[in-house]
């Protein structure tokens, strides 16, 4: 820019009026075309980015159209290797693989069984067979769910929902497909799923109903918490059992040895609860609900309570309440005792 002003006073002999009219009519004109020169130099620059990435989105809409060529070709392949290796004895590995792994196997277990397999000539995928274990676990799900349902072999709709509800909360959506599939069998008509839960809603409710007036009518023995707490632990934990059947629920009783945390297990309307029953003299501490958190995993519950004819230590009612364990003391008790019993 020095240089062309120096340029420019050579150029007019010096003289200043002329310099100034001239000069920034040259800037101006300079400016222009150096923004111009720019601008080309942008477009240009965009027009290559443009056209790199048209070129980029056209090699990746090749390669994905190669990818579902081959996953489609692999797809067929599969599906007619899988049908093939139902109709196998060697399918029985699959089937026992799954009754062993409830959880359906990690990772590892997947690459043993992968590896069995192909030594008995039935290639697959990690993730093929990852899929066929899935599929497996589902249909052995589904099983067990119509083994339960249909117990009683019955054919009325009212007690196959009763049977269903014993075992399954209405939110389970397998179950309701098997249902649905019992009564599709029995040709007991529905319109649809809605339907069909509107229905167990009602079923349901006339349960509740009955066990209400059931125990409106039925003669009751009064009993005392001076009576429970001469208990032995077996006895309290018999006691219990009765005091949850008059409640609706139905209940198991766990081994007296190795119950791993749990004396009871009750279920409502499909929802499991695992319970351990403790007849203290003292203060129940935190053993009691570290227990029953295992329990809950082990016995695949839902919840997990304590119930005490006593009361519980404030640890252990923090801990309790950090992970929605219920506790029950003696207060509690009596409470329920009024109510149901």
């Amino acid at each position: 820019m020095i240089s062309l002003i120096l340029f420019f006073l050579f150029v007019t002999g010096g003289e200043f009026t002329f310099f100034c009219c001239v000069l920034p009519v040259v800037i101006v004109a300079i400016i222009f075309i150096l923004t111009f020169i720019n601008n080309n130099q942008k477009r240009e620059v965009e027009r290559r980015e443009a056209a790199e990435e048209e070129r980029q989105a056209m090699i990746k809409e090749v390669e994905n159209q190669v990818k579902a060529r081959r996953k489609s070709e692999r797809f067929a392949v599969f599906k007619e290797l899988s049908e093939k290796f139902l109709l196998n004895p060697e399918y029985t590995f699959l089937k026992n693989f799954v009754r062993k792994f409830e959880n359906k196997g990690s990772q590892q277990e997947i690459l043993k069984l992968k590896m069995l397999l192909e030594n008995k000539n039935w290639n697959f995928t990690v993730e093929e067979l990852n899929n066929l274990v899935d599929s497996e676990y589902k249909a052995q799900e589904a099983d067990k769910i119509r083994e339960k349902i249909l117990l009683n072999d019955s054919s009325n709709r009212k007690k196959l929902i009763s049977a269903f509800l014993n075992h399954y909360q209405i939110d389970n959506s397998q179950a309701i497909s098997v249902l649905a599939d019992i009564f599709q069998e029995k040709l007991l008509h529905y319109e649809g799923f809605a339907e069909l839960r509107t229905e167990i809603k009602e079923v349901e409710k006339e349960i509740e109903l009955k066990n209400f007036e059931k125990n409106l009518i039925e003669e009751r023995e009064q009993i005392y918490l001076d009576i429970i707490d001469k208990l032995n632990g077996y006895e309290f934990e018999n006691f219990l059992k009765t005091l949850f059947s008059k409640m609706g629920y139905r209940v198991e009783q766990t081994k007296l040895s190795g119950d791993q945390g749990a004396d009871l297990v009750v279920i409502k309307f499909g929802e499991k609860t695992v319970i351990q029953a403790k007849r203290f003299g003292g203060k129940v501490g935190n053993k009691a609900v570290q227990e029953i958190m295992a329990a809950i995993s082990l016995y695949q519950a839902k919840k997990g309570m304590v119930i005490t004819n006593n009361y519980f230590t404030p640890s252990a009612v923090e801990l309790a309440n950090a992970n929605k364990i219920e506790l029950i003391d003696r207060d509690g008790l009596e409470e329920l005792i009024n109510k149901h019993w």
